[in-house]
C-alpha cells in the first residue's frame, strides 16, 4: 500500500486533472451555446437550398454539356476537416478511418486536410496530403475561399467531417460538393418549362453555381466546429467523472492508511503499557 505522502501526491494530480477538465468542459459549453442555434438554423436552410440547386442543375444537365466537362482534374479531392488539437475523443481517428476506407484500391485522388490533428494522424498513417490548413476559430470568407480555390477544378470533391446530431451524438459524415445530377430521379428534376425564371433559367442556375458550394462548405465548417465542441464537452465530462472516481478511491486508500497507522500506534502503545505493568 502506498504511503500517505504518495497518496496525497496522487490526490493533488487528480485534482489538477479535475480542474483542467472542468475548465475545458465549461469553455466548450459556452461555445456550444453561442453557435448551436445559428448552426442548426443554417443547416436546415442550406439543406433545403442545396436540394433545390441539385434539382435545378439536373433539369439543365441534358442541355448544358459543360456540366459534364467543367472540372479539368480527373481525380477525387478528399477534404478532411479535423481539429487543431485533441480532447474531442476519437472522432479525428474515425474521420481518417473513413478516408482510408474511401481511398482503398483508388489511385487517382488528392487529400487536403484542415486541422493540425488530422495532419499528424495522416503522417503517422503514411497517407500523403497536398496541403494542410489551420482550422480558424472563426470561419470566414477568406479561409473558405482559400480552400475552395484549391479544390475548384477537381472532378469530384468529398468533404469528410464530424456532423453535429445533438449534444450527446456526433457522427462522421462525407458530403460531396460536386453532385452527379445524371442520377437524379426524373420526377425530382425541376424542368425549365415548369416555372418562369427571371432573368432566365441559366442565369438563376449560374447564380446558384457561384454561391452554393461556398455556402455549403462554410456550413460544413460551422457544423464541424460545433460538433468538435460537443465532443470536447463530452470527453471532458467523462474525464472529470473518471477523475472524481479516482479521487474517491484515493481518499478511501488514504483513510485506510491512516487507520492502519493509528491501529499500529495503538498496538505499540498497548504493548508498552503491558511491559511496564
Amino acid at each position: 500500500m502506498n504511503s500517505i505522502k504518495d497518496i496525497k501526491n496522487n490526490i493533488d494530480h487528480i485534482n489538477t486533472i479535475k480542474d483542467i477538465s472542468s475548465i475545458f468542459e465549461k469553455i466548450a459549453s459556452i461555445k456550444i451555446n453561442q453557435i448551436r442555434h445559428d448552426v442548426s438554423a443554417r443547416k436546415e436552410f442550406y439543406d433545403t437550398i442545396w436540394d433545390i440547386y441539385v434539382k435545378l442543375k439536373a433539369g439543365n444537365y441534358k442541355d448544358d454539356k459543360s456540366f459534364k466537362n467543367q472540372n479539368r482534374i480527373n481525380k477525387t479531392a478528399y477534404v478532411i476537416v479535423s481539429s487543431n488539437s485533441g480532447l474531442i475523443g476519437d472522432m479525428n481517428n474515425k474521420i481518417i478511418n473513413l478516408l482510408k476506407k474511401e481511398i482503398k484500391d483508388k489511385e487517382r485522388y488528392d487529400v487536403f486536410v484542415i486541422g493540425d490533428k488530422g495532419k499528424r494522424i495522416l503522417e503517422l498513417e503514411g497517407i500523403k496530403y497536398v496541403k494542410n490548413y489551420t482550422f480558424k476559430d472563426e470561419v470566414n470568407d477568406e479561409f473558405t475561399k482559400e480552400i475552395l480555390d484549391d479544390i475548384e477544378n477537381y472532378k469530384v470533391v468529398s468533404v469528410l467531417y464530424e456532423e453535429y446530431i445533438s449534444l450527446q451524438e456526433q457522427n462522421v459524415k462525407m458530403q460531396n460538393l460536386h453532385v452527379d445530377v445524371s442520377s437524379i430521379p426524373k420526377e425530382d428534376v425541376i424542368e425549365k418549362e415548369e416555372y418562369i425564371f427571371e432573368p432566365s433559367y441559366k442565369a438563376v442556375l449560374d447564380y446558384f453555381e457561384s454561391v452554393m458550394k461556398d455556402q455549403m462548405f462554410a456550413q460544413i465548417l460551422y457544423e464541424s466546429q460545433l460538433s468538435q465542441y460537443a465532443s470536447r464537452m463530452i470527453a471532458m465530462s467523462t474525464a472529470n467523472s473518471k477523475a472524481t472516481n479516482m479521487y474517491n478511491n484515493e481518499i478511501i486508500d488514504l483513510n485506510k492508511v491512516k487507520r492502519k497507522i493509528k491501529d499500529e500506534n495503538a498496538r505499540i502503545l498497548f504493548e508498552s503499557f503491558k511491559r511496564k505493568g
